[in-house]
This record gives C-alpha cells, sequence and structure tokens, in this order.
C-alpha cells in the first residue's frame, strides 16, 4: 500500500510500481505541512501509475533507481504486448536512456526527428515484427514526405537522419530483446555537397575581424586545411616548430573526447607555411602549459574549442560583422584546398595536405574554383613540400628555433 514515511527526519514516498515496491526520498522535513505537499504527490504518482503514463524521470530526475525503473516499465510493456513492445513504448524509455548519453541539444533534437518523422508511421507496429522490407518502405515513404514550411520535398540528408535515428533505437532493442535486427545493408541517400570557399579577401576580413582569442585559431584552419575534429583536437605534442609541422594523429569530439584519428590518408603531416609557423610560435609562447595540452582551447577553461559555442558566437558574429555571407566552417578547409591550387601548389601535395585519397579527388571537387588549374611543379612552395615529404619527421616540439622560410609564401 503506497504511503509516506520518514527517514532520518526526511520524508519518503513509499508505492509500488508494476509489483516492484519503490522508495523515494524527499529534501523536506516531516511537518504537517509538508506531510500534506508529498500526500498531493504521490496521489498524482499513484494515478498516473494507474493510466499508464508516469514519467519517472521527471518526477524523481536525481533517482539511483532510473535504470532499474526502464527496465521494469519495458518488461511490463513486452508483458502487456504479450509478445514485444511497440516502436513507440520502446522509444519512450529508450529516449529516457539517451538523457545521460547526449548532449541536450543533441537528444532534442533526436527527439524532435522522431515525433515528426518516425512516430506517425511506426508507433503501433511491433518492434519483433519489423523487416528489412518494411523499412525500405518507410524509407520510400520519406522521399514523398513534403515540408509544411516551404511546400518542397524533404532533403537527402532529413532522409537520412531520420533513418539514423530508427537504427538507433531498434539496433537497441534488438539487443535488448534480444531479436536479429532487420536494419541490415539499408543504403543511405547520397547528399549533394555544395563546395562554397571564401575569397582571399574573404579570408583577411575574417582574420582581422574576429574575436580576439579566436585569431591565431581562425589563422591556422584557413592555412592548413585541418577538419573541425582536428583542428579543435590538436595538441601541442603533435606540432613540431622547429620542423614546422603538423602532425595529424587524432581528432575531438565533444561526445567521447580524444580519439586516434581514422583512415590511413587523414592520419598524416601537414606543412606549416611561414605566416602559420610565426602564429603558433607567438601562441606557443603565450599560452602552453604542457606536451598533452591543446593548441586552442575555450576561453577561460581549460579544454579544447567547444563548435557549438565558436559558431554560435565568434562565427556567426564575424560573418555578420564583415558582411560575408554566412556559410559552415566546414568551408575554411575548402578554402585552403583553393588557395593552395590557385598558387599552383600540385594536386597530389594538396590531397595529401588534406589527407584525401587521391589527387582526381581534389581536382574533381576543387577545379571550378581553379580556372588555371595545372599539373606544374615550378613554384617554390610546391617544391618546399614536395621536400619537406622525403625527408624524415622530428620529434613534436625539440625546440622553438626557427626554420628557415625564405621560399615559404602564403
Amino acid at each position: 500500500m503506497a504511503k509516506v514515511t520518514t527517514r532520518n527526519g526526511k520524508l519518503i514516498l513509499d508505492f509500488t510500481l508494476h509489483g516492484v515496491r519503490l522508495r523515494e526520498q524527499t529534501s523536506l522535513k516531516d511537518t504537517k505541512t509538508n506531510r500534506k505537499k508529498v500526500d498531493k504527490v504521490l496521489k498524482q504518482i499513484l494515478a498516473d501509475i494507474e493510466n499508464d503514463c508516469l514519467d519517472y524521470r521527471t518526477c524523481f530526475p536525481e533517482s539511483r533507481l532510473l535504470g532499474k525503473i526502464q527496465k521494469i516499465q519495458l518488461e511490463y510493456s513486452m508483458q502487456e504486448n504479450q509478445a514485444s513492445p511497440t516502436l513507440d513504448a520502446f522509444a519512450e524509455i529508450w529516449f529516457q536512456q539517451q538523457a545521460n548519453k547526449l548532449r541536450p541539444h543533441s537528444l532534442s533534437g533526436y527527439l524532435n526527428y522522431y515525433q515528426k518523422r518516425i512516430r506517425p508511421y511506426w508507433e503501433k507496429t511491433e518492434l519483433a515484427s519489423i523487416k528489412r522490407e518494411d523499412i525500405l518502405e518507410y524509407r520510400a515513404a520519406l522521399l514523398k514526405m513534403v515540408n509544411p514550411e516551404n511546400g518542397e520535398l524533404i532533403k537527402p540528408a532529413t532522409v537520412n537522419r531520420s533513418l539514423q535515428i530508427l537504427r538507433l533505437i531498434i539496433d537497441d532493442a534488438s539487443k535488448q530483446l534480444q531479436f536479429d535486427s532487420p536494419f541490415i545493408d539499408i543504403p543511405f541517400l547520397k547528399v549533394p555537397q555544395k563546395i562554397w570557399p571564401f575569397t582571399e579577401d574573404e579570408v583577411e576580413q575574417i582574420i582581422n575581424a574576429i574575436n580576439p582569442n579566436y585569431r591565431t585559431y581562425i589563422l591556422v584552419w584557413f592555412y592548413t586545411g585541418l577538419r573541425t575534429r582536428e583542428i579543435n583536437g590538436l595538441r601541442w605534442k603533435s606540432v613540431n616548430l622547429q620542423a614546422g609541422v603538423i602532425h595529424v594523429v587524432e581528432v575531438y569530439c565533444e561526445r567521447v573526447g580524444f580519439r586516434p584519428i581514422k583512415g590511413e590518408d587523414s592520419n598524416r603531416v601537414v606543412h606549416m607555411s611561414l605566416r602559420v609557423h610565426e602564429a603558433l610560435v607567438e601562441h606557443y609562447e603565450q599560452t602552453f602549459d604542457h606536451l598533452d595540452s591543446t593548441v586552442f582551447k575555450t576561453q577561460g577553461k581549460d579544454t579544447p574549442v567547444n563548435n557549438s559555442n565558436f559558431c554560435n558566437r565568434a562565427w556567426k558574429t564575424v560573418c555578420k560583422k564583415t558582411g560575408i555571407a554566412y556559410r559552415s566552417p566546414v568551408h575554411i578547409r575548402h578554402t585552403s584546398a583553393v588557395i593552395w591550387l590557385n598558387q599552383g601548389i600540385n594536386p597530389t601535395v594538396v590531397a595529401k595536405e588534406l589527407g584525401a585519397t587521391y589527387r582526381g579527388e581534389v581536382i574533381r571537387t576543387y577545379g571550378e574554383f581553379v580556372p588555371s588549374l595545372t599539373f606544374q611543379k615550378n613554384l617554390s612552395v610546391d617544391s618546399l613540400l614536395q621536400r619537406a615529404y622525403q625527408s624524415p619527421d622530428n620529434n613534436p616540439i625539440d625546440s622553438l628555433q626557427s626554420i628557415d622560410h625564405q621560399e615559404v609564401s602564403e
């Protein structure tokens, strides 16, 4: 029987959920007024249990029993359905489980996609009954969906995102409920990517106008062609100022932290221009802590640059301030490639600097932005980079001694 009890002078809610006795302690002292408040809460909980709509996490967000409750609710749902829960019943529990794994805005985005694109189609479908053919039919249905805001068909990226979230839910369900996941060899749609590099004048405007805390960060990014996670995960132990090279060996993701870089081509050596080298030497002298510390940190913190914070504050602000058409920072990397190619650097060398698979990929991707693209190797920068690839690598940060950059040009 549900009741309000006490422990160490604090009120406790004592009730049963699906045959399991639960006790949750409050921070309220045992007074007449507080007992009335807790009695009212208990009655509401019992009503929600009766109507099978209890949101345990909302009632007790700090409870140590949340994992146990999720298992209880899942098992109860299975018993009610006599086979397996519906996708909607499992998804409700799944989202509660992800609350401690995903960042709030990521969880909110997942939930938004689920409510709009997934739930209306699957909510009454038993998980164990879903077949591969059903998922393919769902993908076809997504391709016919219209965005009510503009009256156009939803984009391939939206279709893929919906399929990705559905796969996460179904794959977790297959592990917990012990059935084979039907999400096997389901092809995702190809998403056309528009390349929109900045001009060299725009690059200089951005470098000069951006928040000074990010000036070196953005300069190095523009002239090294690193990926977002590569520059955010760059640590001093991977920067060889004496040799003028950056060893790209790991990336940083805010969800999982540092991890080794994937792909043989992505694991590479990037050569600094004179301007990048001078900026990093100055930055080293001002900010260096230890070899394992990141080169670029969030302002006021000893953590890597937060990409969302950078985009929403510094990046959008500088684009608005300079009047430059806004585009995602991913185009910084594309800008590096176009600048190098316009300087006459061999596409093979550019491919190595970018971590691309082969020179043909570079030519195909950036050729339209480089009218004078040739395969000559007679420019000083090209020659310097090629000689650098033939020389043995040095250990990171042997010293801060300058290197001869007489042949280097931006």
